[in-house]
């Protein structure tokens, strides 16, 4: 099956779309301070997904008040590779 989504740079959340179940699943699961990793192969929107995760106005929509006590700290472990 072929992707119908043409990768490059991620997008920025005004361009992001359709990944409300996602975004609500890992808002519930910081809520409650349960430990979410986001994987999968290249080019499939992680970046994507955690720039919109980080976006405060997204943040809002998810947790209401609840949005100032969250932090988003990007840390890239790529360079770091494996043994």
């Amino acid at each position: 099956m072929t992707s119908p989504f043409i990768y490059g740079r991620p997008v920025r959340p005004g361009e992001f779309l359709n990944r409300k179940p996602e975004l609500r699943t890992i808002f519930n699961r910081l809520r409650n301070g349960e430990s979410t990793a986001v994987v999968g192969e290249p080019h499939i929107g992680k970046t994507s997904l955690l720039l919109q995760l980080a976006d405060p106005a997204t943040r809002r929509v998810y947790l209401g008040d609840d949005a100032r006590c969250l932090v988003v700290s990007p840390l890239d472990l790529h360079p770091i590779g494996s043994p």
